[in-house]
């Protein structure tokens, strides 16, 4: 399992905690203004072999702290060792 922090701001929403195990990626961060639209983004991991696409989604929100903690798993079991990047809506978050 890696976890790290990140600042990366994505069609207002803000990445700032993550945590990719064998089973998916887990983001915990915030949203401005009155639409929560994490769990309608394309998220990917990306590795020396190519991009491989996660599912889901799901998770909570908080509408008045405008904070959320969403979710995306993947089909099989990954290497998180191998991963280099996590693709979001075309944006590439580092893995640290």
């Amino acid at each position: 399992m890696r976890s790290w922090a990140a600042s990366a701001d994505i069609d207002n929403h803000r990445f700032e905690y993550l945590t990719l195990s064998p089973l998916g990626l887990e983001v915990r961060g915030s949203y401005k203004g009155e639409k929560y639209m994490a769990s309608e983004m394309s998220v990917a991991l990306e590795t020396a072999g190519g991009l491989i696409p996660l599912q889901g989604g799901g998770g909570s929100q908080n509408s008045k702290e405008h904070t959320f903690d969403s979710s995306w798993y993947t089909e099989t079991p990954i290497d998180v060792s191998a991963a280099t990047a996590v693709i979001v809506n075309g944006t590439r978050i580092p893995v640290k």
